[in-house]
């Protein structure tokens, strides 16, 4: 134990000891903060100047992955629309079954080709007293899908992405401290 007696090598463990408690604390922070963008993703985004949670982009998808059944259920009542029936119902097992955010961004873009398709088909067909089922679904899902876009999720990580940056020990360290950020609901990231 005499080797940690002599100062050249008591100042190089104290070195190793802040380089590695820098690099943890920017990880640990980042994470943290990363982490409660991406729960917003999840809860919905508060709109500080209106006061406001906006609705989650998750309980939208939740939405539109019922009236996509809803959908499926009608389509499936016409032999001649099982093609358009069978990819809906797979776009909405696909969206059911992504556990990422930007799987879940390609599932409903995925679920929103296969809806346009299928409610086209059903337009096409004589749906007498379920033509209001119909468009009562495809209402669902287009006004879903307009709260997705409005939402300001996307515009809260790519603030927080060029806050991070900018702040100085982790624009340097990032790589080092293997910092994850928020994905974006897109193709932004």
């Amino acid at each position: 134990m005499d080797i940690l007696k002599k100062r050249p090598v008591a100042w190089l463990v104290v070195l190793v000891v802040i380089v590695f408690g820098t690099l943890y604390g920017v990880h640990r922070s980042v994470s943290a903060a990363s982490q409660k963008i991406e729960a917003t993703f999840y809860n919905g985004v508060y709109l500080e100047n209106e006061k406001y949670t906006q609705p989650s982009i998750q309980s939208q998808l939740d939405k539109r992955s019922e009236a996509a059944l809803g959908l499926v259920t009608l389509g499936s009542r016409f032999s001649a629309l099982e093609a358009e029936t069978g990819a809906l119902r797979a776009a909405r097992q696909n969206l059911l079954s992504a556990q990422t955010i930007t799987e879940k961004y390609t599932a409903n873009t995925q679920l929103q080709s296969a809806y346009q398709v299928l409610y086209a088909a059903l337009t096409a067909q004589d749906l007498g007293n379920r033509a209001e089922a119909a468009s009562y679904y495809a209402s669902v899902l287009d006004g879903a899908q307009a709260v997705i876009q409005n939402s300001a999720y996307n515009g809260a990580v790519a603030a927080y992405r060029n806050m991070t940056l900018a702040a100085f020990p982790v624009v340097l360290l990032k790589n080092l401290a293997f910092v994850s950020y928020p994905d974006y609901f897109g193709l932004e990231g």
